[in-house]
């Protein structure tokens, strides 16, 4: 009975420490002057001169990655935005293959760790923010037999014009039903976010 009793108090604390803390965000954002609403965009997301690779020796590739890596991507986006308007954007996307052995002993790719997944993303007005993927998983799609990508993307810098003071958080999901044109920068992937954000409605608006 104690032990029950002490589980309760601790979620009864947890909780309340939740509340307080969404309170103390909201009361900072309207400080701020920010309103928070969902946000969704649908890219096209084209492959700029396919995959390109360091060779013998990883590269930091003229310090586009922030460490040598084995490959990078530059991806060029452009979409709609629900809060925005028309975004668009170019990330660079960097990795390190990783490398086990087999059962015979024989060198073989285990996994690859991304270094660098992000860009700035633009307004037609000239605002930019920054933003970044922290975690990113690929699946099958069974109903389509089409393979798909989904990531993390959160504002990792501080934006300008209507960007400014806003952050931009969510889920990316991205088809990929003819990989080998997408690959050639022949087609898009077709992606949506699904998310939040934080902004000032009145931002580079000279209101």
């Amino acid at each position: 009975m104690r032990a029950r009793r002490m589980a309760w108090v601790v979620l009864v604390i947890l909780a309340t420490l939740a509340v307080a803390s969404t309170v103390a965000a909201q009361a900072e954002d309207e400080a701020r002057g920010l309103v928070e609403r969902p946000w969704t965009t649908v890219f096209e997301v084209y492959v700029e001169g396919g995959t390109r690779y360091a060779g013998e020796a990883r590269s930091d590739f003229d310090g586009a990655c922030s460490e040598p890596v084995d490959l990078m991507w530059v991806f060029r986006l452009e979409g709609l935005d629900s809060i925005f308007g028309r975004v668009a954007g170019t990330w660079t996307t960097c990795a390190q293959i990783e490398w086990g052995v087999d059962a015979d002993g024989a060198p073989t790719m285990t996994g690859m760790r991304y270094t660098d997944w992000g860009g700035p993303l633009s307004l037609p007005d000239g605002s930019t923010i920054d933003a970044e993927s922290t975690y990113a998983w690929v699946g099958f799609d069974a109903d389509g037999g089409f393979p798909t990508s989904t990531f993390s993307i959160a504002s990792s810098g501080g934006g300008t014009g209507r960007f400014a003071g806003a952050e931009l958080f969510g889920t990316v999901y991205c088809r990929r039903e003819d990989p080998d044109a997408i690959e050639a920068g022949l087609e898009p992937q077709l992606c949506v976010t699904q998310g939040m954000a934080h902004y000032d409605p009145l931002a580079g608006r000279g209101e």
